[in-house]
């Protein structure tokens, strides 16, 4: 992470930065009192066992410079009041992320495979830009949060891994991440106790696009059926990829399949291209495409 003032921090939060504080160097976010230190400013977060209010004299022991709180009270550090402490903890970072002109973002979700998804799409693009890439561990409001502090002057592409379990989640998530391409890999059955169908869970993943420009272009799983069921529905260029939907823009024609090795063989329009994959199955074919896609 690199600098910032409190005072910068502050406004992000939407908070009032104490007197004669605004000046003062935040050089780290974190969310553990054992992990603070000298320009940290320890948030607060509140748990199902534990509630980071109760740790705030810890992580003033340990050095940590400010707090992020909501709760009322005397603290024996400078802190920044909120509403919420994770909303405002996605604000600062969706502040601390805009900071970063030039910046390239590619959002990936679906329903199962987004962390191979998100592993192979890192091994093709890293192979020509400087990568922030998150995973499972950091793919949803909390982690994704803190990961984008991880941003440096020197990334050149933040690939973002992104999950969701309720309604509303990936709004949050795009709005603070600011996709420039999003990557839809599948709607299947994972979570549906709270949604209730696959199409709710479709519109739950197409909040996505809630913090991506009009014309920023989808990669989608054509060989989905609820996915190809959008084709002409949204004003964003889509790139469709299969491997049983001849339609698709972008195929994968599986040549041989041997072991735990698959040649397959990517195709669009008149260019194509042979690729060993280092796993077996149609599914991790698929998110292979989504990564050539990409």
């Amino acid at each position: 992470m690199k600098e910032m003032t409190l005072g910068q921090i502050a406004r992000y939060a939407g908070a009032s930065c104490p007197a004669g504080c605004e000046n003062l160097i935040i050089d780290t976010l974190c969310r553990d009192s054992r992990a603070a230190k000298p320009g940290s400013l320890f948030c607060a977060l509140p748990g199902t066992a534990f509630d980071g209010h109760d740790f705030i004299e810890k992580a003033a022991e340990n050095g940590a410079s400010a707090a992020l709180v909501s709760r009322e009270g005397d603290y024996p550090l400078p802190v920044l009041r909120v509403p919420d402490v994770l909303f405002a903890c996605q604000a600062i970072a969706g502040g601390y992320k805009a900071q970063f002109e030039g910046l390239k973002t590619v959002g990936i979700t679906g329903s199962a495979g987004k962390t191979t998804t998100t592993r192979m799409t890192a091994c093709v693009l890293g192979t020509k830009y400087r990568l922030l890439s998150t995973d499972e561990d950091n793919n949803g409001q909390r982690g994704l949060t803190f990961a984008l502090f991880g941003l440096t002057d020197e990334t050149e592409l933040a690939l973002l891994e992104m999950g969701m379990s309720l309604p509303g989640e990936l709004h949050r998530l795009s709005v603070m991440a600011k996709p420039q391409i999003a990557v839809i890999n599948g709607i299947g059955s994972a979570h549906i106790e709270y949604f209730g169908t696959r199409e709710a869970i479709l519109q739950a993943k197409f909040e996505i696009l809630d913090g991506m420009a009009p014309d920023a272009p989808l990669v989608l799983n054509g060989d989905d059926d609820l996915l190809w069921g959008l084709r002409g529905k949204t004003t964003h260029p889509v790139l469709y990829y299969g491997v049983e939907n001849r339609e698709c823009e972008l195929r994968g024609e599986i040549m041989k399949a041997h072991g735990e090795q698959t040649v397959f063989c990517a195709v669009r329009g008149q260019e194509s291209a042979l690729a060993l994959l280092p796993a077996a199955g149609k599914h991790n074919v698929l998110d292979a495409l989504a990564a050539i896609g990409v």
